[in-house]
């Protein structure tokens, strides 16, 4: 069953679904909205890697159990 390139969800009819469900007429439009999932994918990355990063530090011993939190509320409020 296709995939949603923007929602991600799975439909059996996926031009119908583009129509009804994110109101896409026209190329332009798809586009812009394909360029905004693409950012908000990219941002899950960025976070799930710095996460990642930070996790491996608490686990090493170099950094708090504060220290991370401190820095993950850090990331989240400079990446609003």
């Amino acid at each position: 069953m296709p995939t949603c390139p923007i929602c991600k969800r799975e439909n059996q009819d996926l031009l119908k679904h583009l129509r009804t469900s994110h109101d896409i007429t026209d190329t332009e439009h798809s586009q812009e909205l394909l360029n905004q999932a693409g950012k908000i994918d990219l941002g899950k990355r960025e976070f799930r890697d710095f996460v990642r990063q930070l996790w491996d530090q608490r686990q090493g011993g170099s950094i708090t159990a504060k220290q991370y939190w401190e820095s993950v509320a850090k990331w989240l409020k400079e990446h609003e």
